[in-house]
């Protein structure tokens, strides 16, 4: 039997093939903005956003969950989600018949009638963003707190009082409010 020499490129060290450097996505509020481009680091899922992550308004917007998460026993809205505010004023501007009505929500926890009172001042504290930063008639704007009568999660727990804490706004055109009242309808 005859033994030949081993082919030289059997002799070269294997070196693995160049990868391309791993990148993660990083998306806190599940919106598909990578956090690096999120202008409205809390927009709620399921919300449609823009490209910077921001809620989408269209003409025929009637109920929007606003990204505005609450510290626990707080009606501040705190600076990072100032922008949602400023994007509902943006769309109340280009719809004057517009109008809006701030639901605060509170999470479970704690006293029903404290609760409410805490939402009561988080619609409110919104509300007021709305008329006095950004202009927007009073006339225009409502807030009412509903406390914890409307829970997104009906539980008691991290999650779900996060969740609970919210704002939403419930967007009407004022001829149609115009058209109940006539009506006899409220």
């Amino acid at each position: 039997m005859s033994v030949t020499a081993m082919p030289s490129y059997l002799n070269i060290p294997a070196t693995p093939a160049p990868q391309a450097p791993i990148t993660t996505f990083a998306d806190d509020d599940n919106d598909g903005i990578a956090n690096e481009q999120d202008d409205c680091p809390s927009t709620p899922a399921f919300t449609e956003v823009d490209d910077r992550g921001c809620t989408k308004y269209r003409s025929n917007t009637s109920n929007v969950e606003i990204g505005i998460p609450f510290l626990a026993d707080s009606s501040v809205v705190r600076p990072e989600y100032m922008q949602e505010i400023a994007r509902l004023a943006e769309f109340l501007k280009e719809h004057p018949t517009k109008q809006v009505e701030i639901q605060g929500h509170a999470s479970l926890e704690g006293p029903t009638l404290y609760n409410r009172k805490l939402s009561e001042k988080r619609a409110f504290s919104v509300a007021e963003l709305l008329i006095q930063q950004y202009g927007i008639a009073p006339n225009r704007v409502t807030s009412l707190g509903y406390g914890t009568d409307q829970p997104r999660i009906n539980e008691i727990s991290v999650r779900a009082n996060a969740a609970n804490r919210r704002i939403e706004a419930v967007i009407t055109d004022s001829s149609n409010r115009s058209a109940t009242a006539q009506n006899g309808w409220s």
